[in-house]
């Protein structure tokens, strides 16, 4: 059996404390597919990840260094995007790589978009760009993927009356 890899995305502002809208922090979504990865008989967990500096990816890094560190079968994959070549697009080229790699899950820490016009063309609230685009192209490669959502972007798509799918954190697909 191969080790679990698990593709993690998620916002830049998502930070160690910042707990999704139904109370879960990043360190509890880990430790949860961790557990997965061992009653599944995998003899070890990859981290997939970004590698930013700040945000979700950089909270994956340190719990992956922090498990393995203490013993656990855990290991960082970090793949960072090329600015330089692939310029705005460059986390997006990223994502899709990520994703073509393959995962056994997907975990998305997606939190309001922060960017304001003419960064940012979107109407209404949403999600972050990077993380909603790794989620969904996990989800379009056929990757479970599970959802996690800041309280406060819940709450700006609740405003709003967006589908019920929109505000779903999904955590039955991870869970086939």
């Amino acid at each position: 059996m191969n080790e679990f890899r698990l593709l993690v995305s998620g916002s830049r502002s998502w930070v160690r404390r910042t707990v999704s809208h139904d109370g879960l922090t990043i360190a509890t979504v880990l430790n949860e597919a961790a557990t997965d990865a061992a009653r599944a008989g995998c003899p070890g967990l990859i981290i997939v990840h970004g590698a930013c500096l700040d945000g979700a990816d950089k909270v994956a890094d340190g719990w992956a260094l922090e498990r393995r560190r203490l013993g656990w079968p855990v290991r960082p994959e970090r793949h960072p995007a090329d600015w330089r070549r692939h310029d705005k697009r460059a986390g997006f080229v990223r994502n899709k790589a990520m994703v073509a790699l393959g995962a056994d899950r997907c975990v998305a820490f997606i939190d309001v978009c922060r960017k304001r016009s003419p960064a940012c063309v979107a109407a209404g609230p949403h999600g972050s760009h990077g993380a909603t685009h790794c989620a969904d192209k996990a989800e379009q490669a056929g990757i479970p993927t599970v959802r996690y959502v800041t309280a406060a972007l819940y709450e700006a798509l609740a405003a709003v009356a967006a589908p019920v799918s929109d505000l779903s954190t999904r955590r039955d697909a991870a869970n086939h």
